[in-house]
């Protein structure tokens, strides 16, 4: 007769036998990382991000098993895929023509660019509305408005004219008038000098009321882009301008390929915080660094009332994983990465670093 005891041990031996068959039975790959923001963080022994977010999805999806291998530089994880050292690089990375032979690269995650970031102009307003008032743009906003308040005040001088006298005389002072009272109307002044009093002048009155209200927001809309797009400016619109002005970068392969290609002087600072906090003390101009790793450090700085991004963008490139060529479970994994981004949890990833307009 066996014993409870007896039970106990085949009974855990064969459980022990069933988990390490379940464990050897599931893929085990090995992923190379290191810590580049907002792609791959590690704090307090946890990590996340947003090629960590694709990870532990892609993990899920297939049952696999991802052994992580940390280094310290993009050196040595381009150095471990193409010894096939590792199964898989799990940072973002940018097709190179002279490792296609060892390197396969998935279906991009993500288009990236090189952008301008500086300090939010401090410039007096005054100065930049004086500017705006003589650009084409502004001109011809303003002679389409003259043209409606002359329209509208005329219409209501037509009818005004022989039976309200006082206030709309019948000649071409009367139109003059007209079009003060259609500019007091549009503006809301109200000074209540002229009133129309006929039918007919009171529902042209009306519809330029309701019309008026239209006008002058898309008006008022227009003129605080324009000051916008002039704010934004910072006298840089070609890489001539760039190279007049004092520039830092933060080591980065592209970033420092682009200014040398285009002769561009520049300094290298060793991190993002050092450049934001050289932005803010006036020691530079402008960053020139990877959009989505600047808008990360910016936020998590809280200096987006303080730093802005300059509307142009340079250099753009797409950023997916590496793996050695012809690994067996390259397809499998391209598959999954590409169902994973065309998810709307994608979008709302990105959403959290600020980056869903990328």
């Amino acid at each position: 007769m066996i014993n409870k005891f007896s039970l106990k041990k085949v009974f855990g031996l064969f459980v022990g036998l069933w988990l390490t068959t379940s464990l050897q039975s599931k893929d085990s790959l090995t992923v190379a990382i290191m810590d580049q923001y907002p792609f791959v963080i590690t704090e307090e022994g946890e990590r996340f991000g947003l090629c960590m977010y694709l990870l532990n999805n892609m993990e899920s999806d297939l049952d696999l098993h991802f052994d992580y291998k940390t280094y310290n530089d993009v050196d040595s994880l381009v150095s471990a895929v193409r010894e096939r050292e590792v199964d898989l690089v799990g940072n973002p990375a940018t097709p190179a023509a002279q490792f296609m032979d060892d390197v396969d690269y998935t279906h991009p995650f993500m288009v990236s660019n090189l952008a301008i970031g500086f300090k939010a102009s401090e410039s007096n307003i005054l100065k930049r509305l004086f500017r705006m008032m003589f650009t084409f743009s502004f001109l011809a906003g303003i002679s389409a408005l003259a043209i409606l308040i002359l329209i509208f005040g005329t219409l209501t001088w037509f009818f005004e004219r022989k039976r309200n006298k006082n206030h709309f005389s019948n000649d071409r002072k009367g139109v003059w008038e007209a079009f003060w009272w259609s500019a007091v109307t549009m503006t809301t002044v109200g000074y209540g000098d002229r009133t129309p009093k006929t039918v007919g002048g009171r529902i042209v009155a009306m519809m330029w009321m309701f019309t008026a209200v239209v006008v002058i927001s898309t008006f008022t809309g227009s003129v605080a882009s324009l000051l916008t797009v002039d704010e934004l400016s910072l006298d840089i619109h070609s890489i001539e301008d760039l190279k007049k002005s004092k520039i830092a970068v933060v080591e980065s392969y592209s970033a420092e390929r682009f200014l040398t290609l285009s002769k561009v002087p520049y300094i290298k600072v060793n991190s993002a915080d050092e450049a934001l906090r050289m932005l803010i003390d006036g020691e530079i101009d402008a960053l020139v660094h990877e959009e989505p790793v600047m808008r990360y450090e910016i936020s998590k700085a809280k200096l987006d009332g303080d730093i802005v991004i300059a509307p142009a963008k340079y250099s753009s490139k797409f950023y997916g994983f590496a793996m050695p060529s012809n690994h067996p479970d390259f397809q499998r994994i391209n598959k999954a990465l590409i169902e994973e981004t065309n998810s709307i949890q994608w979008r709302l990833e990105l959403g959290k670093y600020g980056l869903m307009d990328n």
